[in-house]
């Protein structure tokens, strides 16, 4: 990731990374898209959220734009039955990317 930054920045970009969780990571989903021996133990997961979390601190050492977009989204921004956004999901991510991209403009 840092030699993509690093090819990026070169060209005068800047990279911004989108981590995209799991319908499950949002709240409670009749359908969460997790193998369903895990279901179980979904809420250990919620709490622990260990690989967005280990995503997020690696992307801060390692200084690069990173977006943790469970903070955008809500559960129902994911169609009942599959963990793909729906319209109103994809509203919200693209205007929050409108946003970083208009920030990077303006330096």
């Amino acid at each position: 990731m840092k030699m993509i930054a690093s090819i990026v920045e070169k060209r005068n970009g800047e990279l911004h990374v989108l981590l995209i969780p799991q319908n499950y990571l949002t709240g409670n989903v009749k359908y969460p898209h997790i193998g369903y021996k895990l279901t179980p133990i979904l809420n250990k997961i919620r709490l622990k959220n260990g690989l967005m979390n280990a995503l997020l601190k690696l992307y801060k050492e390692e200084k690069l734009n990173c977006h943790d977009l469970s903070k955008v989204l809500t559960s129902d921004d994911y169609f009942e039955k599959d963990a793909h956004w729906n319209e109103r999901g994809h509203e919200k991510v693209g205007k929050y990317v409108s946003e970083i991209v208009g920030k990077s403009v303006q330096k």
